[in-house]
């Protein structure tokens, strides 16, 4: 029982949280679906892109998405974001409908915020070279918060590759205090 509270453990560890490097571009397989994920950089540090296209394994439905987040300079936080798997699903949202700050997808009439009325979310929660731990669930502020249904998408080696416009997320510069004087 110890043994397998110090694997455990030792696993946590391993996941890194957000921020969401662009090496976590790359082919899926999630419970439910076979997604392709790509993050890059805009031509403006100001905004990054997140492209995700799936096939569902139950109907064949084939998902899109791709979102621009404001990120100045940053990586984006997948503690902070919930993305749709298809915000298509949205384009006949009430008008009471909740925009998500930030979040933005390429629409027929251009790009457009991203709403909280309609369709299944994901958020990436931590990852390592080999997998994704995500939740995945029908309210993005849930999803923000921590709470939805957790899943492990597995990266497929063989069918990888890069990020158009890579980036990486450097750690913030440490601040120091230098004390002049005797």
């Amino acid at each position: 029982m110890l043994r397998l509270a110090l694997i455990m453990l030792l696993f946590a560890c391993s996941l890194q949280a957000a921020p969401l490097p662009s090496a976590i571009t790359g082919s899926y397989l999630t419970p439910e679906r076979a997604c392709r994920l790509e993050l890059y950089r805009a031509a403006s540090p100001q905004w990054t892109y997140v492209d995700l296209q799936c096939l569902r394994f139950a109907d064949g439905l084939q998902t899109s998405m791709l979102s621009q987040v404001f990120t100045p300079g940053q990586c984006p936080d997948g503690t902070y974001l919930a993305f749709s798997f298809d915000p298509r699903l949205q384009t006949g949202a009430p008008k009471a409908a909740q925009a998500l700050s930030g979040v933005w997808y390429m629409g027929a009439a251009g790009w457009q915020p991203l709403t909280t009325s309609l369709g299944e979310y994901f958020s990436i929660r931590a990852f390592t070279s080999a997998q994704l731990s995500v939740l995945v669930g029908f309210d993005p502020t849930a999803l923000i918060n921590g709470v939805g249904t957790p899943q492990t998408w597995v990266r497929l080696p063989q069918h990888d590759f890069a990020s158009r416009a890579p980036y990486a997320c450097n750690a913030a510069p440490t601040v120091r205090f230098r004390v002049f004087g005797r």
